[in-house]
This record gives structure tokens, C-alpha cells and sequence, in this order.
């Protein structure tokens, strides 16, 4: 499975200014002009037609193409990554997670410090994406230098893939 390239419909500028803020958090190593070649992109991911509440979007990349992988926060369907933390150029890998209302990343220190302080056990993250989008994702994609990289990640769950 590849990414379609489409016009993308910006969300809100609340929205937008909140994925920049959270794009600062970005896994993966700062731009300097020794590193590969980083690319800002940006793109749409949705889950059964409907726009992804939140969760994280990672670049991986593969085939040849070195450098770090990088990650984000997806916010009402909308990621986006500044040049300056992008992924580098090439072909990679694409992994989307997102964890099942209530639920929380295995990663939010500030969840599990509450959990100890009321002496409960941390549940195991549930995520509401099949494996086929995460751990064994098969969605891929080519970011290029010339650009633009404008994204789309059209993903289906379990429920509705057991129907057809």
C-alpha cells in the first residue's frame, strides 16, 4: 500500500498551530548541514473515512535510504513535520498508532506516575489501527526534495475489513 498524493484541506489555525507546537517534540535528530537531507511534509490520515483524532505517524526509512526515523502527533486527521525534524528524502516505511479512547502510549511518563501513586498497574496499550498500519505496516511512501510532500493515509479497521 502507497500514499496518494491529494490537495490537502487544512484544518483550523488552532489546530495547525497546535501540530507545529507538538512538531518541536519531533523523535529524531536536529537539521545540521553535515546530516542527510531533510523535507518538510505534511499530509491527512483518516480511519474509516473519518479524520484520526490523534495519534502518531513515524517515517522509517528503507530500501537504501539512511538516516533516522522521525515521528509526530497527528491532531484531527492532520500531521506535519518542518524541514528542519522531517524525515530525510527517500523511500520509507510508515508506521500510524493511536491508542483506544482512555487508554495511553506506553510512553506517557505522566499517566504512569498517577497509576503508582493510586497503587494501580499500568494497562498495556490498546490500539484501535490494525498491526498492518503499525508494527507491520505496509504503507509506504516517497518523499522528495523538489517536494511537495503532501500526504494521505486512507486507513480501514478491523471491524469494517471482517464485513467485506
Amino acid at each position: 500500500m502507497s500514499s496518494n498524493r491529494i490537495p490537502l484541506k487544512r484544518p483550523a489555525t488552532s489546530s495547525r498551530l497546535l501540530v507545529l507546537i507538538l512538531s518541536a517534540a519531533v523523535v529524531g535528530c536536529g537539521s545540521n548541514s553535515k546530516g542527510p537531507r531533510r523535507v518538510a511534509a505534511n499530509g491527512i490520515v483518516s480511519l474509516d473515512g473519518q479524520p484520526l483524532e490523534n495519534g502518531t505517524i513515524r517515517f522509517i526509512p528503507t530500501g537504501g535510504t539512511e538516516g533516522p526515523k522521525v515521528s509526530v502527533a497527528i491532531i484531527n486527521g492532520f500531521f506535519q513535520f518542518p524541514q528542519e525534524v522531517g524525515p530525510v528524502v527517500g523511500h520509507h516505511r510508515v508506521e500510524i498508532e493511536a491508542p483506544e479512547a482512555g487508554e495511553f502510549a506506553l510512553d506517557d511518563e505522566e499517566a504512569l506516575q498517577r497509576l503508582q501513586q493510586q497503587g494501580r498497574k499500568a494497562k498495556v496499550e490498546v490500539l484501535r489501527i490494525p498491526a498492518v498500519y503499525n508494527k507491520n505496516s505496509q504503507l509506504t511512501a516517497d518523499l522528495s526534495e523538489a517536494g511537495p510532500n503532501d500526504l494521505a493515509f486512507e486507513l480501514v479497521s478491523r471491524q469494517t475489513t471482517e464485513r467485506m
